[in-house]
C-alpha cells in the first residue's frame, strides 16, 4: 500500500524567517526614505518611513507563510470585539511601568525615555500627518511585532526548549532589538533602564499570547501602551522632559 504525504506540509520556522522578516522592517523604511527624502520634510519622511517599516515587516512575513502555504493564523493572529477592552490594560501598564521607574531613572540620570524617536515625534504638526503617526505607532506597531516577537519567535525558539521558556528569551529578544532606537550616547542608560521595562511588557504580553493561544489581546494591551506614549510626546512633550 503506498502512503501519500501531503503536498504542502508545513515545515517549522526558523530563525532566519524571523530576522527576514524583522530585517525588511527597515529595508521598507530605507526604500521610503530614498524615494521621499528629496522632497519630503522631515516630519513627512518620520511617518512614511515608520510605515514603510511596518510595511516591509508585513509582506516579508507574508512571504514566509507563503511559502509554508499558511496565513498569519498560524502565527495567533486572531483578534475578538471583545479584546478591544484590553486597551484600558495598556494605558494602565504604561503609566504603571513608568512610575515604577522613576527611581531607576532619577539614579541613572536619565529624563524620561533614552529613545532617539522621542525627540522626532513632537516635530510632527498636522492632522494628517499626527493620524499616519497614531496609526503607525498605536496600530501597525503592536501588530507587526505581536507577530513577530509573541506569535514567529516563540515557534522557532521551541524547537528547542518548552514554550514558557521560548516566551520569555523573546521578551528579552523584544527588549534587546528595540535598543536599535536608541541614541549612542545614552546606551549605558538604556541598558539599565529601558531593557528592564521592555522585558517585563515582553514578558507580560507573551503571558497573555500563551494563556489565551491567540494575539488579540496582546495586540490590544500593545496599542494602548503606545498610544499613552504617542499622544504625550504629541500634545505634551514637556513631560519627557
Amino acid at each position: 500500500m503506498v502512503s501519500i504525504r501531503p503536498i504542502h506540509e508545513r515545515q517549522p520556522f526558523t530563525m532566519f524567517d524571523f530576522l527576514f522578516a524583522y530585517f525588511s522592517g527597515f529595508f521598507g523604511g530605507l526604500v521610503v526614505a530614498l524615494v521621499l527624502g528629496p522632497v519630503a520634510d522631515g516630519a513627512t519622511l518620520l511617518v512614511a518611513s515608520l510605515i514603510g517599516h511596518h510595511a516591509g515587516q508585513l509582506l516579508a512575513l507574508a512571504i514566509v507563510l507563503r511559502r509554508q502555504n499558511s496565513s498569519f493564523g498560524a502565527l495567533g493572529l486572531h483578534v475578538e470585539p471583545s479584546d478591544g477592552v484590553y486597551l484600558i490594560a495598556g494605558v494602565v501598564l504604561q503609566i504603571a511601568i513608568a512610575a515604577a521607574f522613576i527611581p531607576v531613572a532619577r539614579w541613572t540620570g536619565a529624563e524620561g525615555s533614552t529613545q532617539s524617536l522621542i525627540y522626532e515625534i513632537p516635530s510632527v504638526e498636522g492632522t494628517i500627518l499626527r493620524a499616519g503617526l497614531v496609526l503607525s505607532l498605536g496600530l501597525l506597531t503592536p501588530v507587526t511585532e505581536e507577530l513577530l516577537f509573541r506569535g514567529l519567535l516563540p515557534q522557532v525558539l521551541g524547537r528547542w526548549m518548552s514554550q514558557g521558556m521560548s516566551f520569555v528569551l523573546a521578551a528579552l529578544f523584544f527588549a534587546v532589538f528595540h535598543l536599535v532606537g536608541v541614541t549612542a550616547e545614552n546606551i549605558v542608560q538604556s541598558m539599565v533602564l529601558l531593557l528592564p521595562q521592555l522585558f517585563i511588557i515582553g514578558l507580560i504580553l507573551g503571558w497573555q499570547t500563551m494563556r489565551r493561544r491567540r494575539l488579540g489581546v496582546a495586540i490590544f494591551i500593545h496599542a494602548g501602551f503606545n498610544l499613552v506614549a504617542v499622544l504625550v510626546l504629541l500634545f505634551a512633550p514637556e513631560t519627557f522632559g
